[in-house]
Protein backbone atom coordinates (compact mmCIF):
# COMPACT_ATOMS: atom_id res chain seq x y z
CA UNK A 1 0.00 0.00 0.00
CA UNK A 2 1.44 3.34 -1.00
CA UNK A 3 1.47 6.08 1.58
CA UNK A 4 1.84 9.57 0.06
CA UNK A 5 1.38 11.36 3.37
CA UNK A 6 3.91 14.11 2.89
CA UNK A 7 1.99 15.65 0.02
CA UNK A 8 -1.33 16.14 1.75
CA UNK A 9 -2.96 15.82 -1.70
CA UNK A 10 -6.74 15.76 -1.82
CA UNK A 11 -8.18 13.62 -4.68
CA UNK A 12 -10.41 15.14 -7.33
CA UNK A 13 -14.08 14.07 -7.23
CA UNK A 14 -14.17 12.85 -10.83
CA UNK A 15 -11.49 10.20 -10.32
CA UNK A 16 -13.86 7.72 -8.73
CA UNK A 17 -17.51 7.55 -7.94
CA UNK A 18 -16.57 6.24 -4.52
CA UNK A 19 -14.90 9.50 -3.55
CA UNK A 20 -16.80 12.19 -1.72
CA UNK A 21 -18.03 15.19 -3.71
CA UNK A 22 -17.38 17.65 -0.93
CA UNK A 23 -13.95 18.13 0.65
CA UNK A 24 -13.59 16.29 3.92
CA UNK A 25 -11.86 18.08 6.82
CA UNK A 26 -8.36 16.74 6.89
CA UNK A 27 -8.31 16.49 10.65
CA UNK A 28 -11.22 14.05 10.41
CA UNK A 29 -10.24 12.28 7.20
CA UNK A 30 -9.43 8.61 7.68
CA UNK A 31 -10.45 6.36 4.79
CA UNK A 32 -11.90 2.98 5.55
CA UNK A 33 -9.25 1.17 3.55
CA UNK A 34 -6.51 2.43 5.90
CA UNK A 35 -8.30 1.50 9.13
CA UNK A 36 -6.73 -1.35 11.00
CA UNK A 37 -7.07 -2.59 14.51
CA UNK A 38 -3.93 -1.71 16.40
CA UNK A 39 -3.16 -3.30 19.76
CA UNK A 40 -3.32 -0.79 22.57
CA UNK A 41 0.21 -1.72 23.59
CA UNK A 42 1.50 -0.66 20.17
CA UNK A 43 -0.39 2.63 20.14
CA UNK A 44 1.72 5.74 20.65
CA UNK A 45 0.98 7.66 23.81
CA UNK A 46 -1.22 10.64 23.08
CA UNK A 47 -2.79 9.16 19.93
CA UNK A 48 -6.61 8.78 19.58
CA UNK A 49 -7.95 6.38 22.19
CA UNK A 50 -9.78 4.22 19.68
CA UNK A 51 -9.41 0.56 18.89
CA UNK A 52 -9.81 1.34 15.21
CA UNK A 53 -6.53 3.20 14.70
CA UNK A 54 -4.97 3.75 11.30
CA UNK A 55 -1.71 1.89 10.89
CA UNK A 56 -0.26 5.12 9.51
CA UNK A 57 -2.19 7.91 11.17
CA UNK A 58 -0.72 10.77 9.17
CA UNK A 59 -1.34 9.17 5.77
CA UNK A 60 -3.48 10.49 2.97
CA UNK A 61 -4.07 7.60 0.55
CA UNK A 62 -3.65 7.59 -3.17
CA UNK A 63 -6.95 8.35 -4.92
CA UNK A 64 -9.07 5.29 -5.59
CA UNK A 65 -8.83 4.23 -9.19
CA UNK A 66 -5.49 5.91 -9.93
CA UNK A 67 -3.29 3.58 -11.94
CA UNK A 68 0.26 3.14 -10.70
CA UNK A 69 3.28 2.23 -12.77
CA UNK A 70 3.52 -1.41 -13.76
CA UNK A 71 6.31 -3.82 -12.96
CA UNK A 72 7.88 -3.21 -16.35
CA UNK A 73 8.53 0.42 -15.42
CA UNK A 74 10.05 -0.71 -12.10
CA UNK A 75 12.35 -3.18 -13.85
CA UNK A 76 13.39 -0.49 -16.33
CA UNK A 77 14.18 1.95 -13.51
CA UNK A 78 16.25 -0.68 -11.69
CA UNK A 79 18.16 -1.50 -14.89
CA UNK A 80 18.87 2.20 -15.51
CA UNK A 81 20.07 2.70 -11.93
CA UNK A 82 22.37 -0.33 -12.06
CA UNK A 83 23.73 0.80 -15.40
CA UNK A 84 24.49 4.26 -14.03
CA UNK A 85 26.24 2.77 -11.00
CA UNK A 86 28.46 0.56 -13.17
CA UNK A 87 29.27 3.44 -15.53
CA UNK A 88 29.90 5.77 -12.59
CA UNK A 89 32.34 3.40 -10.89
CA UNK A 90 34.14 2.69 -14.18
CA UNK A 91 34.35 6.38 -15.04
CA UNK A 92 35.68 7.28 -11.60
CA UNK A 93 38.26 4.50 -11.62
CA UNK A 94 39.63 5.62 -14.98
CA UNK A 95 39.63 9.35 -14.20
CA UNK A 96 42.75 11.25 -15.28
CA UNK A 97 43.67 12.74 -11.89
CA UNK A 98 43.12 10.56 -8.83
CA UNK A 99 45.57 11.99 -6.31
CA UNK A 100 42.96 12.61 -3.61
CA UNK A 101 41.47 9.16 -4.10
CA UNK A 102 44.89 7.51 -3.71
CA UNK A 103 45.40 9.48 -0.50
CA UNK A 104 42.14 8.18 0.97
CA UNK A 105 42.77 4.61 -0.18
CA UNK A 106 46.23 4.83 1.36
CA UNK A 107 44.54 5.55 4.70
CA UNK A 108 42.47 2.40 4.28
CA UNK A 109 45.48 0.33 3.31
CA UNK A 110 47.35 1.49 6.41
CA UNK A 111 44.38 0.55 8.62
CA UNK A 112 44.01 -2.76 6.76
CA UNK A 113 47.65 -3.54 7.54
CA UNK A 114 47.10 -2.93 11.25
CA UNK A 115 47.93 0.76 11.45
CA UNK A 116 45.96 3.35 13.40
CA UNK A 117 44.19 6.34 11.95
CA UNK A 118 45.69 9.71 13.08
CA UNK A 119 48.77 7.91 14.49
CA UNK A 120 50.16 5.94 11.54
CA UNK A 121 48.23 7.87 8.88
CA UNK A 122 46.53 11.24 9.06
CA UNK A 123 43.71 13.28 7.54
CA UNK A 124 41.65 16.16 8.88
CA UNK A 125 38.49 14.11 8.35
CA UNK A 126 36.53 11.70 10.54
CA UNK A 127 37.81 8.12 10.60
CA UNK A 128 34.93 6.67 8.60
CA UNK A 129 36.64 7.32 5.27
CA UNK A 130 39.66 5.22 6.28
CA UNK A 131 37.49 2.45 7.68
CA UNK A 132 35.33 2.29 4.55
CA UNK A 133 38.42 2.13 2.35
CA UNK A 134 39.78 -0.66 4.54
CA UNK A 135 36.43 -2.46 4.29
CA UNK A 136 36.58 -2.12 0.52
CA UNK A 137 40.06 -3.64 0.50
CA UNK A 138 38.73 -6.49 2.64
CA UNK A 139 35.83 -7.03 0.22
CA UNK A 140 38.35 -7.03 -2.63
CA UNK A 141 40.35 -9.80 -0.98
CA UNK A 142 43.19 -7.48 -0.01
CA UNK A 143 43.33 -5.71 -3.39
CA UNK A 144 42.90 -1.94 -3.49
CA UNK A 145 40.39 -2.22 -6.34
CA UNK A 146 37.85 -3.12 -3.66
CA UNK A 147 38.15 0.43 -2.31
CA UNK A 148 36.96 1.72 -5.69
CA UNK A 149 33.95 -0.62 -5.67
CA UNK A 150 32.86 0.19 -2.11
CA UNK A 151 31.34 3.63 -2.94
CA UNK A 152 29.16 1.99 -5.57
CA UNK A 153 27.95 -0.61 -3.07
CA UNK A 154 27.11 2.08 -0.49
CA UNK A 155 25.26 4.15 -3.09
CA UNK A 156 23.34 1.08 -4.25
CA UNK A 157 22.22 0.50 -0.65
CA UNK A 158 21.14 4.13 -0.40
CA UNK A 159 19.13 3.91 -3.63
CA UNK A 160 17.34 0.77 -2.43
CA UNK A 161 16.32 2.50 0.81
CA UNK A 162 15.33 5.68 -1.03
CA UNK A 163 13.29 3.83 -3.66
CA UNK A 164 11.45 1.92 -0.95
CA UNK A 165 10.75 5.09 1.07
CA UNK A 166 9.58 7.15 -1.92
CA UNK A 167 7.40 4.29 -3.12
CA UNK A 168 5.84 3.95 0.30
CA UNK A 169 5.32 7.70 0.69
CA UNK A 170 4.61 8.94 -2.82
CA UNK A 171 3.87 5.92 -4.98
CA UNK A 172 5.62 3.68 -7.46
CA UNK A 173 5.90 6.22 -10.29
CA UNK A 174 7.64 8.82 -8.11
CA UNK A 175 9.94 6.11 -6.76
CA UNK A 176 11.03 5.01 -10.25
CA UNK A 177 11.68 8.56 -11.43
CA UNK A 178 13.56 9.47 -8.25
CA UNK A 179 15.81 6.40 -8.35
CA UNK A 180 16.76 7.04 -11.97
CA UNK A 181 17.49 10.74 -11.33
CA UNK A 182 19.38 9.97 -8.12
CA UNK A 183 21.57 7.33 -9.75
CA UNK A 184 22.39 9.74 -12.59
CA UNK A 185 23.11 12.75 -10.38
CA UNK A 186 25.19 10.88 -7.81
CA UNK A 187 27.42 9.30 -10.45
CA UNK A 188 28.30 12.47 -12.38
CA UNK A 189 32.05 12.76 -12.98
CA UNK A 190 31.36 16.49 -12.86
CA UNK A 191 31.16 15.98 -9.08
CA UNK A 192 33.78 13.19 -8.89
CA UNK A 193 31.19 10.51 -8.26
CA UNK A 194 31.10 7.61 -7.61
CA UNK A 195 34.62 8.17 -6.31
CA UNK A 196 36.46 7.35 -3.12
CA UNK A 197 35.86 10.61 -1.31
CA UNK A 198 34.01 11.57 1.88
CA UNK A 199 31.42 13.65 0.02
CA UNK A 200 30.22 10.70 -2.07
CA UNK A 201 29.88 8.45 0.98
CA UNK A 202 28.28 11.15 3.12
CA UNK A 203 25.68 12.03 0.47
CA UNK A 204 24.67 8.36 0.16
CA UNK A 205 24.29 7.85 3.92
CA UNK A 206 22.47 11.16 4.33
CA UNK A 207 20.01 10.32 1.55
CA UNK A 208 19.23 6.99 3.21
CA UNK A 209 18.80 8.70 6.59
CA UNK A 210 16.34 11.26 5.20
CA UNK A 211 14.33 8.49 3.56
CA UNK A 212 14.03 6.51 6.80
CA UNK A 213 13.16 9.65 8.78
CA UNK A 214 10.32 10.62 6.42
CA UNK A 215 8.81 7.14 6.59
CA UNK A 216 9.17 7.20 10.40
CA UNK A 217 7.10 10.41 10.60
CA UNK A 218 4.24 8.66 8.80
CA UNK A 219 4.49 5.34 10.66
CA UNK A 220 1.64 4.38 12.97
CA UNK A 221 3.00 1.75 15.34
CA UNK A 222 5.31 2.79 18.15
CA UNK A 223 7.78 0.01 17.44
CA UNK A 224 7.91 0.99 13.78
CA UNK A 225 8.48 4.66 14.63
CA UNK A 226 11.28 3.72 17.00
CA UNK A 227 13.00 1.30 14.62
CA UNK A 228 12.90 3.62 11.61
CA UNK A 229 13.99 6.60 13.74
CA UNK A 230 16.98 4.73 15.13
CA UNK A 231 17.93 3.54 11.63
CA UNK A 232 17.77 7.12 10.33
CA UNK A 233 19.95 8.33 13.20
CA UNK A 234 22.51 5.61 12.52
CA UNK A 235 22.67 6.61 8.84
CA UNK A 236 23.24 10.25 9.84
CA UNK A 237 25.94 9.12 12.28
CA UNK A 238 27.70 7.26 9.46
CA UNK A 239 27.45 10.37 7.27
CA UNK A 240 28.92 12.55 10.03
CA UNK A 241 31.69 10.01 10.71
CA UNK A 242 32.77 10.29 7.09
CA UNK A 243 32.30 14.02 6.51
CA UNK A 244 31.84 16.70 9.17
CA UNK A 245 28.97 18.33 7.29
CA UNK A 246 26.95 15.15 7.84
CA UNK A 247 25.70 16.75 11.08
CA UNK A 248 23.56 19.18 9.03
CA UNK A 249 20.77 16.62 8.51
CA UNK A 250 20.10 15.72 12.17
CA UNK A 251 20.46 19.39 13.10
CA UNK A 252 17.93 20.54 10.48
CA UNK A 253 15.27 17.93 11.15
CA UNK A 254 15.87 18.24 14.88
CA UNK A 255 15.29 21.97 14.79
CA UNK A 256 12.08 21.59 12.79
CA UNK A 257 10.92 18.81 15.12
CA UNK A 258 11.41 21.01 18.17
CA UNK A 259 9.30 23.75 16.57
CA UNK A 260 6.55 21.28 15.66
CA UNK A 261 6.53 19.83 19.17
CA UNK A 262 6.28 23.33 20.64
CA UNK A 263 3.39 24.61 18.51
CA UNK A 264 1.46 21.55 17.33
CA UNK A 265 -0.34 19.72 20.11
CA UNK A 266 -2.08 17.26 17.81
CA UNK A 267 1.17 15.63 16.64
CA UNK A 268 3.44 16.46 19.54
CA UNK A 269 3.88 12.88 20.74
CA UNK A 270 4.52 11.52 17.23
CA UNK A 271 7.24 14.05 16.40
CA UNK A 272 8.77 13.73 19.84
CA UNK A 273 8.99 9.96 19.37
CA UNK A 274 10.74 10.28 16.02
CA UNK A 275 13.05 12.99 17.35
CA UNK A 276 13.98 10.91 20.39
CA UNK A 277 14.58 7.71 18.41
CA UNK A 278 16.63 9.38 15.65
CA UNK A 279 18.66 11.28 18.23
CA UNK A 280 19.28 8.02 20.07
CA UNK A 281 20.41 6.35 16.84
CA UNK A 282 22.72 9.24 15.99
CA UNK A 283 24.22 9.30 19.49
CA UNK A 284 24.60 5.52 19.42
CA UNK A 285 26.51 5.61 16.12
CA UNK A 286 28.78 8.49 17.12
CA UNK A 287 29.33 6.95 20.56
CA UNK A 288 30.33 3.64 19.02
CA UNK A 289 32.90 5.39 16.82
CA UNK A 290 34.25 7.30 19.82
CA UNK A 291 34.49 4.03 21.78
CA UNK A 292 36.47 2.36 18.99
CA UNK A 293 38.83 5.34 18.82
CA UNK A 294 39.26 5.23 22.60
CA UNK A 295 40.02 1.51 22.53
CA UNK A 296 42.62 2.14 19.82
CA UNK A 297 44.11 5.00 21.81
CA UNK A 298 43.40 7.54 19.08
CA UNK A 299 40.46 9.51 20.48
CA UNK A 300 42.55 12.55 21.42
CA UNK A 301 44.48 12.64 18.10
CA UNK A 302 41.15 12.28 16.29
CA UNK A 303 39.73 15.28 18.15
CA UNK A 304 42.84 17.30 17.33
CA UNK A 305 42.54 16.45 13.63
CA UNK A 306 38.77 16.73 13.15
CA UNK A 307 37.95 19.67 15.42
CA UNK A 308 41.06 21.58 16.49
CA UNK A 309 42.90 21.52 13.16
CA UNK A 310 39.84 22.44 11.09
CA UNK A 311 38.86 25.19 13.51
CA UNK A 312 42.36 26.68 13.33
CA UNK A 313 42.19 26.59 9.54
CA UNK A 314 39.12 28.82 9.60
CA UNK A 315 39.67 32.55 9.54
CA UNK A 316 37.79 35.80 9.32
CA UNK A 317 37.96 35.45 5.56
CA UNK A 318 35.48 32.54 5.68
CA UNK A 319 32.41 34.78 5.84
CA UNK A 320 33.78 37.03 3.13
CA UNK A 321 34.46 33.92 1.04
CA UNK A 322 30.86 32.85 1.56
CA UNK A 323 29.55 36.16 0.24
CA UNK A 324 31.94 36.12 -2.73
CA UNK A 325 31.04 32.57 -3.72
CA UNK A 326 27.26 32.89 -3.51
CA UNK A 327 26.92 34.13 -7.13
CA UNK A 328 28.68 30.94 -8.24
CA UNK A 329 26.04 28.67 -6.74
CA UNK A 330 24.10 28.65 -10.00
CA UNK A 331 27.11 27.49 -12.02
CA UNK A 332 27.90 24.76 -9.50
CA UNK A 333 24.36 23.36 -9.66
CA UNK A 334 23.68 23.93 -13.34
CA UNK A 335 24.18 20.26 -14.17
CA UNK A 336 21.40 19.24 -11.76
CA UNK A 337 18.82 21.84 -12.71
CA UNK A 338 16.25 19.13 -13.60
CA UNK A 339 15.89 17.82 -10.01
CA UNK A 340 16.14 21.41 -8.72
CA UNK A 341 13.15 22.53 -10.80
CA UNK A 342 11.21 19.43 -9.75
CA UNK A 343 12.13 20.26 -6.17
CA UNK A 344 10.82 23.80 -6.52
CA UNK A 345 7.55 22.43 -7.87
CA UNK A 346 7.23 20.11 -4.89
CA UNK A 347 8.18 22.81 -2.37
CA UNK A 348 5.90 25.55 -3.69
CA UNK A 349 2.93 23.29 -4.46
CA UNK A 350 2.98 21.73 -1.01
CA UNK A 351 3.31 25.00 0.88
CA UNK A 352 0.62 26.64 -1.26
CA UNK A 353 -1.88 23.78 -0.97
CA UNK A 354 -4.54 24.71 1.58
CA UNK A 355 -5.80 21.14 1.65
CA UNK A 356 -2.39 19.75 2.55
CA UNK A 357 -2.10 18.13 5.92
CA UNK A 358 -0.09 20.17 8.33
CA UNK A 359 2.19 17.15 8.81
CA UNK A 360 3.57 17.61 5.29
CA UNK A 361 4.69 21.20 5.69
CA UNK A 362 7.18 20.72 8.56
CA UNK A 363 8.88 17.98 6.55
CA UNK A 364 9.18 20.27 3.53
CA UNK A 365 10.53 23.08 5.70
CA UNK A 366 13.06 20.64 7.16
CA UNK A 367 14.27 19.68 3.69
CA UNK A 368 14.48 23.35 2.65
CA UNK A 369 16.49 24.26 5.79
CA UNK A 370 18.82 21.33 5.18
CA UNK A 371 19.39 22.46 1.58
CA UNK A 372 20.31 25.98 2.73
CA UNK A 373 22.80 24.62 5.28
CA UNK A 374 24.32 22.25 2.72
CA UNK A 375 24.77 25.05 0.19
CA UNK A 376 26.49 27.12 2.87
CA UNK A 377 28.80 24.23 3.71
CA UNK A 378 29.68 23.70 0.05
CA UNK A 379 30.44 27.39 -0.45
CA UNK A 380 32.59 27.64 2.69
CA UNK A 381 34.67 24.67 1.60
CA UNK A 382 37.15 24.80 -1.25
CA UNK A 383 34.39 25.56 -3.73
CA UNK A 384 36.73 25.08 -6.67
CA UNK A 385 36.26 21.36 -5.97
CA UNK A 386 32.92 20.30 -7.42
CA UNK A 387 32.60 17.28 -5.16
CA UNK A 388 31.75 19.51 -2.18
CA UNK A 389 28.35 20.08 -3.80
CA UNK A 390 27.34 16.45 -3.49
CA UNK A 391 26.14 17.30 0.01
CA UNK A 392 23.24 19.28 -1.48
CA UNK A 393 21.87 16.31 -3.41
CA UNK A 394 19.91 14.41 -0.68
CA UNK A 395 17.49 17.26 0.07
CA UNK A 396 17.24 18.21 -3.63
CA UNK A 397 16.36 14.63 -4.58
CA UNK A 398 13.63 14.29 -1.96
CA UNK A 399 12.08 17.60 -2.96
CA UNK A 400 12.30 16.42 -6.59
CA UNK A 401 10.43 13.24 -5.60
CA UNK A 402 7.70 15.40 -4.11
CA UNK A 403 7.57 17.50 -7.29
CA UNK A 404 7.26 14.36 -9.42
CA UNK A 405 4.34 13.23 -7.30
CA UNK A 406 2.65 16.63 -7.63
CA UNK A 407 2.91 16.49 -11.42
CA UNK A 408 1.54 12.95 -11.42
CA UNK A 409 -1.44 13.99 -9.31
CA UNK A 410 -2.12 17.01 -11.53
CA UNK A 411 -2.05 14.69 -14.54
CA UNK A 412 -4.62 12.41 -12.89
CA UNK A 413 -7.01 15.30 -12.27
CA UNK A 414 -7.07 16.56 -15.86
CA UNK A 415 -9.31 15.55 -18.73
CA UNK A 416 -7.80 13.72 -21.69
CA UNK A 417 -7.26 16.85 -23.80
CA UNK A 418 -5.54 18.64 -20.96
CA UNK A 419 -3.37 15.60 -20.27
CA UNK A 420 -1.92 15.84 -23.78
CA UNK A 421 -0.97 19.46 -23.13
CA UNK A 422 0.66 18.62 -19.80
CA UNK A 423 2.50 15.67 -21.36
CA UNK A 424 3.97 17.82 -24.12
CA UNK A 425 5.00 20.45 -21.56
CA UNK A 426 6.68 17.87 -19.29
CA UNK A 427 8.58 16.23 -22.16
CA UNK A 428 9.77 19.64 -23.36
CA UNK A 429 10.97 20.59 -19.89
CA UNK A 430 12.63 17.19 -19.49
CA UNK A 431 14.62 17.69 -22.69
CA UNK A 432 15.59 21.28 -21.88
CA UNK A 433 16.41 20.79 -18.21
CA UNK A 434 17.89 17.33 -18.61
CA UNK A 435 20.25 18.44 -21.37
CA UNK A 436 23.06 19.66 -19.05
CA UNK A 437 22.70 16.49 -16.96
CA UNK A 438 23.13 14.22 -19.98
CA UNK A 439 25.91 16.42 -21.37
CA UNK A 440 27.93 16.27 -18.16
CA UNK A 441 27.43 12.51 -17.89
CA UNK A 442 28.67 11.95 -21.44
CA UNK A 443 31.52 14.43 -20.93
CA UNK A 444 32.69 12.58 -17.84
CA UNK A 445 32.56 9.23 -19.60
CA UNK A 446 34.47 10.66 -22.57
CA UNK A 447 37.19 12.06 -20.30
CA UNK A 448 37.58 8.75 -18.50
CA UNK A 449 37.59 6.76 -21.74
CA UNK A 450 40.18 9.14 -23.19
CA UNK A 451 42.40 8.55 -20.18
CA UNK A 452 41.76 4.79 -20.29
CA UNK A 453 42.76 4.76 -23.98
CA UNK A 454 46.13 6.42 -23.34
CA UNK A 455 49.23 4.40 -24.00
CA UNK A 456 50.52 5.13 -20.48
CA UNK A 457 48.01 6.15 -17.83
CA UNK A 458 48.62 7.45 -14.34
CA UNK A 459 47.93 3.97 -12.96
CA UNK A 460 50.39 2.41 -15.46
CA UNK A 461 53.09 4.87 -14.42
CA UNK A 462 52.53 4.21 -10.73
CA UNK A 463 52.45 0.45 -11.26
CA UNK A 464 55.82 0.58 -13.02
CA UNK A 465 57.24 2.75 -10.24
CA UNK A 466 55.88 0.36 -7.61
CA UNK A 467 57.62 -2.61 -9.21
CA UNK A 468 60.94 -0.77 -9.31
CA UNK A 469 60.64 0.41 -5.72
CA UNK A 470 59.88 -3.10 -4.50
CA UNK A 471 63.26 -4.16 -5.91
CA UNK A 472 65.02 -1.29 -4.12
CA UNK A 473 63.19 -1.14 -0.79
CA UNK A 474 62.96 -4.35 1.29
CA UNK A 475 59.53 -5.49 2.41
CA UNK A 476 58.57 -4.00 5.74
CA UNK A 477 60.62 -0.83 5.23
CA UNK A 478 59.03 2.59 4.82
CA UNK A 479 59.58 5.26 2.18
CA UNK A 480 58.81 8.95 1.89
CA UNK A 481 57.77 10.89 -1.22
CA UNK A 482 58.54 14.63 -1.18
CA UNK A 483 55.38 15.34 -3.22
CA UNK A 484 51.66 14.77 -3.03
CA UNK A 485 51.77 11.50 -4.95
CA UNK A 486 50.36 8.95 -2.52
CA UNK A 487 49.69 6.45 -5.27
CA UNK A 488 53.40 5.59 -5.03
CA UNK A 489 52.83 4.09 -1.58
CA UNK A 490 49.88 2.03 -2.81
CA UNK A 491 51.52 0.51 -5.87
CA UNK A 492 54.89 0.00 -4.15
CA UNK A 493 53.09 -1.61 -1.21
CA UNK A 494 55.36 0.33 1.12
CA UNK A 495 54.07 2.51 3.95
CA UNK A 496 54.82 6.19 4.47
CA UNK A 497 57.57 6.87 6.99
CA UNK A 498 55.55 9.77 8.41
CA UNK A 499 51.83 9.92 9.12
CA UNK A 500 51.68 13.17 7.11
CA UNK A 501 52.06 12.34 3.43
CA UNK A 502 52.13 16.09 2.73
CA UNK A 503 52.16 19.14 5.06
CA UNK A 504 49.28 21.48 5.76
CA UNK A 505 50.82 23.46 8.62
CA UNK A 506 54.21 24.44 9.99
CA UNK A 507 53.87 21.87 12.77
CA UNK A 508 53.25 19.08 10.27
CA UNK A 509 56.24 20.18 8.20
CA UNK A 510 58.40 20.08 11.34
CA UNK A 511 57.26 16.53 12.13
CA UNK A 512 58.07 15.40 8.58
CA UNK A 513 61.60 16.83 8.89
CA UNK A 514 62.08 15.18 12.28
CA UNK A 515 61.15 11.83 10.69
CA UNK A 516 63.70 12.34 7.92
CA UNK A 517 66.41 13.42 10.39
CA UNK A 518 65.85 10.22 12.36
CA UNK A 519 66.55 8.17 9.24
CA UNK A 520 63.18 6.42 9.48
CA UNK A 521 62.48 6.04 5.74
CA UNK A 522 64.60 3.50 3.87
CA UNK A 523 64.27 5.60 0.71
CA UNK A 524 63.37 9.22 -0.01
CA UNK A 525 61.91 10.24 -3.37
CA UNK A 526 62.29 13.87 -4.47
CA UNK A 527 60.93 15.19 -7.80
CA UNK A 528 63.56 16.08 -10.37
CA UNK A 529 61.91 19.36 -11.22
CA UNK A 530 58.89 21.53 -10.55
CA UNK A 531 57.35 22.90 -7.34
CA UNK A 532 55.50 20.61 -4.98
CA UNK A 533 52.92 21.02 -2.22
CA UNK A 534 55.84 21.10 0.23
CA UNK A 535 57.31 24.37 -1.06
CA UNK A 536 54.67 26.56 0.59
CA UNK A 537 55.70 25.26 4.02
CA UNK A 538 59.46 24.99 3.50
CA UNK A 539 61.45 28.09 4.42
CA UNK A 540 65.23 28.45 4.71
CA UNK A 541 65.33 26.59 8.02
CA UNK A 542 63.34 23.75 6.47
CA UNK A 543 65.72 23.54 3.51
CA UNK A 544 68.71 23.37 5.87
CA UNK A 545 67.12 20.62 7.97
CA UNK A 546 66.29 18.58 4.90
CA UNK A 547 69.86 18.94 3.60
CA UNK A 548 71.19 17.72 6.96
CA UNK A 549 68.92 14.70 6.94
CA UNK A 550 69.85 13.83 3.36
CA UNK A 551 73.46 13.42 4.44
CA UNK A 552 72.43 10.04 5.84
CA UNK A 553 71.40 8.83 2.39
CA UNK A 554 73.14 8.00 -0.85
CA UNK A 555 71.65 8.63 -4.26
CA UNK A 556 70.43 5.62 -6.21
CA UNK A 557 69.10 5.16 -9.73
CA UNK A 558 66.22 7.54 -10.53
CA UNK A 559 62.73 6.11 -10.88
CA UNK A 560 60.32 7.79 -13.24
CA UNK A 561 60.33 11.54 -12.44
CA UNK A 562 61.92 11.09 -9.02
CA UNK A 563 65.47 11.12 -7.76
CA UNK A 564 65.87 8.36 -5.20
CA UNK A 565 68.05 8.43 -2.07
CA UNK A 566 68.56 5.18 -0.19
CA UNK A 567 69.56 4.94 3.44
CA UNK A 568 73.34 4.68 3.94
CA UNK A 569 73.56 2.24 6.84
CA UNK A 570 77.26 3.02 7.37
CA UNK A 571 76.46 6.58 8.38
CA UNK A 572 73.72 5.65 10.86
CA UNK A 573 74.59 5.15 14.56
Amino acid sequence: MTLPWITGWSPAPHLSNRLVREPTPLSDYEPAQTRQTTPIGDRLEGEPDSRSVSQDLSVLPHPVGRRSSGRGVVYLAVACALGMLVLGCWSSYHAEQRGDQYQLINLGQTVWNGGRMYVDCWENKPPGIAWLSALGIAVGGGHTVGAWVMPGLVLAMSLVVTGWAVGKSLGRTAACVTVVIASTVLTLRHYDGVSVNPDSYSAAFELAGLSLWIVAIGAGRARRVFGLGVAAGLCWAMAACVKQTGVFAPFSVGLVSVVVIAVWRERRIRWAGVLASSTFGFALGVGLVAWVLQMRGTLEPAWMAIVTFNFNQMSSDSLASLVRCLPRVQSKLEAVQLPIVLGLIGLIATLADRNARRVSRPVVWGLALLLVLQIGGAVLGPSRSMRYWQGTFPSILWLAALGTYRIEMAFGQLQRESRVTLSVLCVTLLVLLGGPLAEQQLHGLARSFGNYDKQVTQADRLAAMGTQLQDVVPEGEAIYVWAYDTGVYLFAERSSACRFTYPRSDEQMSEILTTLEAGTPFAILIPKRGPTEFDAWCDETCIARRATSMAQYKESEPIDRYRVWVRNTKLLP
